[in-house]
Formats: C-alpha cells, structure tokens, sequence
C-alpha cells in the first residue's frame, strides 16, 4: 500500500481491446474484485460482458489497461481526438500491454505526465494460454510509484511482474525477448535445412 492508500480499495479498471488477449486479461482483472468497463471496436467482443453488468460506456477508471494489435492503434486509442489522454482523470494510471517501440512508449508516457496522469509500457509474455491463466510475465517501464498502484491489477493477469526501470524499459525488455526467440527459432529453421540438404528426411528430422 502506498502512502496515499489508494491500494486499500479495489481499483476500477477500464480495459481497451478484448482480443485473445486483452479478453482473457479483462475477465482476470473482474475476477480479482476490480470494478471493470471495456471497450473494443467489435461490438461481439463486449457482448459477453455485457451479458454481466460490465458497462461499455467511456466511464471513469482509475487504472486503464490497453491490448492493441500494434503503434498505430496505440497512438489512435491513447492519444488520438477520442482518447484516453482526453478523458483520463489527474492520478489515473495507463498500463499499455502491447508490443511497441520504446520511443513510442516514452513520448506516450510524457504526453500523459503532462495530463497529471501516470503511463506504463508493460507488454507481456506467456501468449494465449497465460493470459487466460493469470499467469503472465509482465514487464513495466515507468515510475515505480505508478507500478506499486497497478500491482494489485497486475497480479490479476500476471505471476511474474518486473519493473524494468524508466519509461521505455518494459518495451526494450519485450524487443530483446523477441529477437532472442526469433533467433532460436533461426537457428532451428536452418537446422532442417540443412539436414534436408543432408539428405535426411523431414519427418526424421522433425522427430
């Protein structure tokens, strides 16, 4: 709990994109005992939550999680001329899910300071599957304040949470964990090739 006491209630949580990812994050956070509003531009995306009580209003929230497909749509929900920027109240934390540059993630994190409002760059790792879990790694860049207020959040969706360090740093970390894959994955590609140019056939290979 922080010195001001925000932590001793459950936040509410809006949650923007309820994607493979984003979908299985919202029903985590509500499960956690937040109060939840959502919101996607597919209208079947949020009408199982509505089913539930959960409102798809633009309401307030303390915390504000986005899980967007990519930068464009980033820059459009958070700082376009109906975003979040706009709306978000003096105090409010964004924590951004997705994969996007760290230069990207430092200008949203000054633009929304400027607002009175906190930003985090915290993409996870663990897929589909550990987002339905709950069992996520989450890597933030941002203020270790705003961190400790989204704790309670992000162990709904995550099991390991690491503050990297500054705004940036958590997407820096999901860059180097996708090259560090891709190269893995490289390496095992040219194997077969190689073992194909041997000769050897690919399902011997492949077993």
């Amino acid at each position: 709990m922080t010195a001001t006491g925000r932590e001793a209630r459950p936040a509410t949580v809006g949650v923007i994109g309820l994607g493979r990812m984003g979908g299985p994050m919202a029903r985590n956070i509500m499960a956690g005992g937040h109060g939840l509003v959502v919101h996607d531009i597919r209208p079947e995306a949020c009408a199982p939550f509505r089913t539930e009580g959960v409102a798809t209003a633009q309401s307030p929230a303390d915390i504000v999680l986005t899980s967007l497909p990519g930068p464009d749509q980033v820059a459009d929900v958070l700082c376009g001329p109906h975003g979040v920027l706009g709306a978000v109240g003096d105090g409010a934390v964004i924590i951004e899910t997705s994969t996007i540059g760290p230069d990207q993630s430092r200008e949203m994190a000054a633009r929304f300071a400027a607002n009175g409002a906190a930003y985090l760059d915290a993409p996870v790792s663990g897929g589909v599957e550990g987002a339905e879990g709950g069992t996520l790694t989450v890597m933030a860049g941002g203020e270790a304040a705003a961190f400790e207020r989204a704790r309670p959040v992000l162990r709904c969706i995550g099991t390991d949470l690491h503050h990297m360090g500054p705004s940036g740093t958590g997407s820096t970390m999901k860059l180097i964990i996708q090259m560090i894959f891709t190269s893995q994955l490289t390496a095992f590609l040219e194997g077969l090739a190689l073992g194909e140019i041997a000769g050897i056939e690919l399902d011997r290979l492949l077993r």
